[in-house]
Parts: C-alpha cells; sequence; structure tokens
C-alpha cells in the first residue's frame, strides 16, 4: 500500500472507522474519523490518513489504533458494516469543511485521542476529556481549547480528477473502495474455506 495514493486514505480512515467503531453508534464513528483527520492536521503526526493510522504498526505495544497490530485485520468485515462505514468517510472527507481550519466547531474540534471506556491508559490524565460517546472517551492535549488555538498543518484536500471528472476529496472514489473492499473480502473467504 502507498500511503501518498490518494484512492487509499478513504480506504484507510473506512478501515480506521470500522475496526475501531464498526458498533457504535453513528456519532461515535464520526468521532474516531474526526481524531484521524485532526491528527493529519497536528504536526506531531503523519499528514496522511494512511499515516495516521498505520504509525507504530510494526510494534505490538506502539501502535496508535490497536487494529493494525492485534490481528483484527485477520477478520474479513461485515459487508453491510462495512458499506456503511466507506460511506460514512466519504461523507466525513466531503465535509470537511477546510484542510487549514479544525475539522469542527464542536468538543472535538481538538480531539487527538481516545480509548474504549473499559481501559485506562496511563496518558489520560495528561488529557482533557472532551466528549464520551458510545464505549469510547474522548481528549484532546491541555490547552487546546478553542481560545488557544492548536498548531496547524496546511494539507491539500480537494485535487482535480485525472479523468476530468468532478474534484476529488483526498481522491476518494467510494465505488472503487467499496468494490476493492468486496474483492478483498472473497478472497479471504475463500482462503478460509
Amino acid at each position: 500500500m502507498n500511503a501518498n495514493d490518494p484512492d487509499q486514505q478513504g480506504l484507510c480512515l473506512a478501515s480506521a472507522i470500522y475496526f475501531e467503531a464498526a458498533h457504535e453508534p453513528r456519532a461515535g464513528q464520526e468521532a474516531v474519523a474526526r481524531v484521524v483527520l485532526n491528527r493529519t492536521h497536528d504536526p506531531a503526526y503523519p499528514a496522511t490518513i494512511c499515516g495516521v493510522v498505520w504509525q507504530g504498526h510494526e510494534r505490538a505495544t506502539g501502535c496508535q489504533f490497536s487494529f493494525t497490530c492485534d490481528g483484527s485485520l485477520a477478520r474479513a468485515p461485515e459487508p453491510r458494516s462495512w458499506a456503511r462505514v466507506v460511506a460514512l468517510a466519504r461523507n466525513v472527507l466531503d465535509n470537511a469543511v477546510s484542510a487549514t481550519a479544525p475539522l469542527s466547531t464542536g468538543p472535538l474540534a481538538r480531539a487527538l485521542h481516545y480509548h474504549a471506556d473499559y481501559v485506562r491508559p496511563r496518558w489520560r490524565v495528561s488529557m482533557t476529556e472532551v466528549a464520551r460517546i458510545g464505549r469510547h472517551i474522548f481528549y484532546a492535549p491541555p490547552g487546546t481549547a478553542p481560545d488557544h488555538p492548536q498548531p496547524q498543518r496546511t494539507v491539500a484536500l480537494v485535487s482535480e480528477a485525472r479523468d476530468g471528472g468532478p474534484p476529488l476529496v483526498w481522491g476518494l472514489r467510494v465505488e472503487k473502495i467499496a468494490a476493492d473492499a468486496e474483492e478483498g473480502r472473497r478472497s479471504i473467504a475463500g482462503m478460509t474455506r
């Protein structure tokens, strides 16, 4: 996978939503997506969605998103849930207001971290809790309330379609991602029979 390929960015976001929050309410899924996108704007994290999602995956204790290093990827996504999160990823990307502005003005505008409510990571005590949605608790770094602007990184979201069609956001073509996901699911299902 080429993390700089715009077509992969939507797939990486959908994967994070699915494996981190497939059984959460839609608001919880959107919040997970928001954390991923917020991190692309923060200089402490990679500038791409795929870079954020896969950061540290090569170390069992260093992954930013547990699904990238705990074996979850061996499970084929449930097709209906996968289709919903792919559509949600597209919606989130399509509605990103600006590449240089926070992705929301609500409590999640500065959220960079979250964890499930049944774990108690040490890092949480140094963060500001900003929301509880479903089984997840979301945090922002201290001092990043709206009156304390967070450093921003400029990331280009909109690009021209290579085929002369309408502009793409992160190059995301949901139809292609959905087809690739279905092909991957069939391939994985064939290997497990």
